[in-house]
């Protein structure tokens, strides 16, 4: 959501945006959620971010892991909650990420939710629209521990050594793993917030457009990342000649060659 201030322009420069990356235990406590919201967006301001990131749900909890469901919930606390988030963000002259997606100081910015990342043609859609920074916020903890050694022992603890990973669970082992994946393939940025209510599946993250992690914050932990998305730092980029022609579905590097064999399927 905006600050009411708009962008500055970008007077020829390569635009930097300064993004806080944040997390903290979300739960089911709209006002706690605010205080936690509020607090780390000032941490963020005097820090420098000019954009502060939160997990999803990060005001309202997480329905089915922070709370049953949404029969007698009170959506009039949680609009007071959005309002005064805004208000905040005016005070402190930066913005917040709960769920909108703007422009912001010169750099082009989409947005995501967690299981959004399982479909890697999002990132194509917004890499066609010009995008630099994604937004992607994730919610995926509240997990009892006893769950968490269930699902390792399903995956199959024998591969724990060759999938390093926060946790030894799906969440942990690709989530993760398709960030870098698509900040590589698509050459954006990428601000990862998780909750870190226990038991956290990896912890927040901020990966750069060449698939490199820059920063983590410690997992069930309350912290704040700030991160400097700087879009004129000539990253490697293996893929970038290429990439518009396989979006425009030229899937091929030249001039095709027809050939028999090629058709032939029953011999080699």
């Amino acid at each position: 959501m905006p600050n009411g201030g708009g962008t500055r322009p970008d007077n020829g420069r390569v635009p930097v945006l300064s993004v806080a990356t944040c997390q903290f235990p979300v739960s089911a406590d709209i006002a706690a959620n605010l205080r936690y919201v509020k607090r780390q967006m000032t941490a963020a301001a005097r820090r420098g971010a000019r954009v502060a990131h939160f997990p999803e749900g990060a005001l309202s909890g997480y329905a089915g892991a922070d709370f049953a469901g949404f029969d007698g919930f009170d959506w009039e606390q949680l609009a007071r909650a959005i309002t005064d988030v805004r208000e905040h963000a005016r005070r402190l002259g930066i913005w917040a990420v709960l769920g909108s997606v703007w422009t912001l100081d010169g750099v082009r910015c989409g947005a995501l939710i967690c299981y959004d990342f399982r479909f890697p043609e999002l990132y194509r859609e917004y890499v066609k629209l010009g995008v630099q920074l994604v937004f992607h916020s994730f919610h995926a903890g509240n997990v009892p521990a006893s769950l968490v050694a269930e699902v390792g022992d399903a995956i199959g603890t024998r591969f724990a050594a060759v999938n390093p990973a926060a946790t030894f669970t799906y969440p942990g082992i690709t989530m993760p793993a398709a960030m870098t994946t698509a900040a590589a393939c698509n050459h954006v940025w990428i601000s990862c917030p998780n909750t870190s209510a226990r038991e956290s599946m990896w912890p927040a993250f901020c990966v750069r457009a060449d698939g490199i992690t820059i920063g983590k914050l410690r997992r069930n932990v309350p912290g704040v990342l700030v991160s400097a998305v700087d879009t004129g730092l000539g990253l490697y980029d293996s893929t970038g000649p290429w990439r518009e022609r396989a979006m425009a579905g030229v899937l091929h590097s030249g001039t095709l060659v027809r050939d028999p064999r090629s058709a032939d399927r029953t011999s080699l």
